[in-house]
């Protein structure tokens, strides 16, 4: 079992999709931080990991503990009251926390929840090239080459064939 503590909610769905891809047939459980520091020593065992997420002020905090020992940690730095713009950066961060720590990478990366010819198509309209679509995937998310490649040529097939329909 997982254990994921947050200090606040607001990314809750976003790092429970990111567990679930890399570990998808491990059960999550979720906490605040004033629950998990009453937890006797000896439950902290009973989790293959614990993730934990602390938001403050212009930071979060990423950490990720085995059996009381932090593996790995990471600072994002941004206001994590602005979903729009934080959101990517924090997905990105944990996945790259979760990438390290299970020595696994996924082909689309971050991106989960998401359509991804949606966001090819919105770069497209905004006059971006597809080298730089693809570019934007692989910073933006970690997404493979192939698959990148791929949102934008289903991108473009989407467009061909919602021209031919209203002509």
């Amino acid at each position: 079992m997982i254990l994921l503590v947050q200090s606040n909610d607001l990314y809750e769905n976003d790092l429970r999709a990111m567990l679930q891809a890399f570990f998808p047939d491990e059960k999550q459980q979720t906490a605040i931080p004033s629950e998990v520091a009453g937890f006797d020593r000896k439950l902290h065992h009973e989790f293959t990991f614990i993730l934990t997420a602390l938001y403050r002020g212009r930071e979060v905090c990423l950490k990720l503990e085995e059996h009381g020992r932090v593996l790995f940690s990471a600072y994002i730095y941004g206001d994590y009251e602005d979903r729009q713009s934080f959101r990517n950066k924090l997905k990105l961060g944990i996945y790259r926390l979760l990438s390290e720590y299970s020595k696994k990478t996924l082909p689309w990366g971050s991106l989960t929840g998401m359509r991804p010819t949606k966001i090819a198509t919105a770069k497209r309209n905004a006059g971006l090239s597809d080298i730089e679509i693809e570019e934007y995937y692989r910073h933006t998310y970690d997404c493979s080459k192939a698959k990148a490649g791929l949102a934008i040529e289903v991108s473009r097939r989407e467009e061909n064939i919602l021209n031919e329909c209203n002509p």
